[in-house]
């Protein structure tokens, strides 16, 4: 009787200490759950906080964009390279119209008819909007692609949440100025890295590739790879006691099976139209020190 009664004992501090850990076990992945969504906002906050100031709309800077458009063939071999210049007014960011912070560009006389001839104002136009990309990609509540966000050692890393569709570029369906190497919805892995809470480069690769499509100028092609690189500097600006950052090289590579196409603008600080300010007047934050 004494036995069955402590073998009863036992069973009911088995099966409590069974329950226990159960509950403790199916407790981990809520908690995961939650830690990852703290991890997601806190980075998430990290780079609006940085980019509220950095791209405020309240700073521009006319800059001179130079670009390189560069094709080579499978085994690597130049087959065409066109050069040319613009002129730009990089202005910040505006949640009621975001694309308008790199919106003013203006062909100098002298480069008008390179830059026609080979579509280089386009072309650059696929520079300028992934030097803002990051910015609306933040900053803008209703970006169609929902994101998750995570430290990195260098920065914030983001990923689609709910992983991308097959990569898409119609020349056909776009306005006439539109960039023609701009994909139809960006959407892929991206890289924030930063110093002092200061963005120094942004890295994008887009998923749902490869694909075949129509590219010029391969024409029907499989693009293997589509990557952007963004490399930032920092400017303080006349009368202004907040720095703020502008593109200084964007790099956009898109590698197929027939060849490769690089597009590389670089971005200068020029004279203001009117404005008694030389360029030696706008300093970079590392010269400034």
């Amino acid at each position: 009787m004494d036995l069955d009664t402590r073998g009863a004992g036992m069973s009911k501090k088995i099966l409590a200490a069974a329950i226990w850990v159960t509950l403790l076990i199916s407790s981990f992945p809520l908690n995961s759950q939650q830690s990852s969504q703290v991890d997601n906002d806190a980075a998430l906050d990290r780079l609006r906080a940085a980019l509220k100031v950095q791209f405020r709309d309240t700073a521009e800077l006319h800059v001179h964009q130079t670009i390189s458009f560069t094709v080579t063939d499978a085994r690597g071999r130049v087959r065409k390279k066109n050069k040319g210049m613009v002129n730009l007014l990089y202005e910040g960011f505006n949640d009621t119209k975001p694309y308008d912070i790199a919106g003013e560009m203006e062909i100098p006389p002298g480069e008008a008819l390179n830059v026609m001839m080979h579509g280089l104002h386009k072309v650059a136009a696929t520079s300028d909007f992934w030097s803002i990309f990051p910015v609306v990609q933040i900053l803008m509540t209703h970006w169609p692609v929902p994101y998750d966000f995570a430290f990195t050692p260098g920065g914030v890393k983001m990923t689609p949440r709910d992983g991308c569709q097959v990569f898409t570029m119609e020349y056909t369906h776009r306005p006439g100025n539109w960039p023609p190497y701009w994909p139809d919805l960006p959407c892929g892995t991206g890289e924030f890295q930063l110093d002092r809470n200061i963005l120094q480069r942004f890295d994008f690769e887009a998923d749902g590739l490869p694909v075949q499509m129509e590219l010029e100028p391969f024409k029907k092609c499989t693009l293997k790879r589509y990557h952007s690189r963004v490399e930032y500097h920092t400017i303080m600006l006349p009368n202004d006691a907040d720095p703020f950052v502008v593109p200084q090289r964007v790099t956009t590579t898109l590698e197929t099976d027939k060849g490769t196409i690089e597009i590389v603008s670089s971005y200068e600080p020029n004279e203001p139209p009117g404005k008694n300010f030389a360029s030696q007047d706008y300093k970079r934050v590392a010269d400034a020190k």
